[in-house]
Order: structure tokens, then sequence, then C-alpha cells
């Protein structure tokens, strides 16, 4: 095992990428993940993937995000009046998950409906749990197995909102779109004007989801007691 650490070292990792190192996933996660993905070569699917990345990160990028901020600030409020204030004691882990992952679909894909976050939420829950805390056994009473299903219906949702939101920006071709994620990724093209494929898209998203739903969810004490007002 080689360890590297330093701009240097992640110079060397970013910049040799498919030259001198490749990325490698276990055969669990691709059982989770879009199988398709990981079945065809990571050299032509990774670069124009990386390209958009790398792209999606530069300041020209992320001031468009600037507006939807009040947004957000709207968002936790109604989730501290809601899921907070009533309650004299709080079990924080379970309602800062659910918040957490409704403002990930809501920065990462425009979506803030109850109804459609909840067919997204219930089933990642699931995957997470299969991915973090089980052995990759893919036998019936195992959680991986539980996260092999769930997942499904993650990827079959995520396609189906792809799709909406394609028919949605023919529709509207030349009008103004909101800058989330899923857009900038349908709208992406390389320099020989190729289109990022579902499958890569999926992946993304997933990772996006996956990133904003354990970093931000799973640390601190599970519960906090209720001292004066909210």
């Amino acid at each position: 095992m080689a360890m590297f650490c330093g701009a240097e070292g992640n110079k060397f990792i970013f910049t040799n990428d498919n030259k001198l190192v490749f990325p490698w996933f276990p055969k669990s996660l691709s059982l989770v993940l879009f199988a398709e993905f990981f079945e065809n070569s990571s050299r032509k699917l990774s670069t124009p993937r990386r390209r958009f990345q790398y792209n999606s990160l530069k300041h020209e990028v992320l001031k468009q995000y600037i507006p939807v901020i009040p947004v957000i600030d709207q968002t936790a409020r109604e989730h501290i009046e809601k899921e907070w204030a009533p309650n004299q004691e709080v079990k924080v882990l379970p309602p800062m998950k659910k918040y957490t992952f409704s403002l990930a679909c809501f920065i990462f894909m425009n979506i803030a409906e109850a109804e459609k976050i909840k067919k997204l939420a219930d089933p990642f829950d699931i995957v997470s749990k299969g991915l973090r805390l089980s052995l990759p056994i893919n036998l019936p009473g195992f959680a991986f197995k539980g996260a092999i299903k769930a997942a499904k219906v993650v990827r079959e949702q995520l396609v189906k909102i792809m799709r909406e939101r394609k028919e949605e920006l023919m529709k509207n071709k030349g009008k103004e779109v909101q800058p989330d994620s899923l857009t900038q990724m349908l709208l992406y093209t390389d320099e020989d004007g190729q289109f990022m494929s579902e499958i890569e898209i999926g992946i993304n998203i997933m990772g996006l989801l996956l990133a904003k739903y354990e970093s931000t969810s799973n640390h601190g004490s599970p519960y906090l007691e209720r001292r004066g007002s909210v």
C-alpha cells in the first residue's frame, strides 16, 4: 500500500488518473450502485465525469448557488419548528438525517416535494446501513441483501427523475434553468460534444447524496434535552 499526502501527492494522483493510477471499487459496491458502471471500462466512463467535477467546483459555478441560500435558511427554520420546537426532548439523529437528505435533494436536484424526497430517503437509509454497518454477504437476513434491493429502488427513482428533468429542459429550451447539479450534469458536454450517460449521472448523484447523508448526520450526541426556548 502506498500512502500519498500533501499538495504534491494529490497533484500526482489527479494528474495521472487513468495513466499511472486507475480507480478501483470492491465488487460488493457494484452490486449496490449502478452495476453497468463497474462492468464498463473506467477509462471510458470516468474522463467526462471527472472533467465535469472539476468544472463544477469553479467559483463561477459555485456562485450560482447564492440565490438558494434564503430557501435553505427557510427550510432549516421550518425543520426546527416542526421537528424540534414541540418536544421537550429531541432524538437528534433521525430528524437531522431527514433534514440533511431533504436539503441535499433540493440543492443537488431541485426537489422540494416531501413525497418525492420520501421515495428516495426511505430506501436510501437502508442502502447506507447496508454499506456502512454490515458484512457484504448477499443472503437473506443480512443487511447487505436489503441494501441491494433498496439500491434498485433508488436507481429507478433517480432514472425517473433524470428523464423527467430531460423532458422539462426540452420544453423550456432557451429559458433560464435552476443551477442544480442534476441540470448541470444533463447539459454538460465534453470537447467532442458528448453528453454524460444516465449511469454516470446516477453515480454522481448517489455519491453526492451518500456523502451528504453520511458526513453531516452521523456525528455527535443522539439526544438533546430542551433547555429554554428554541
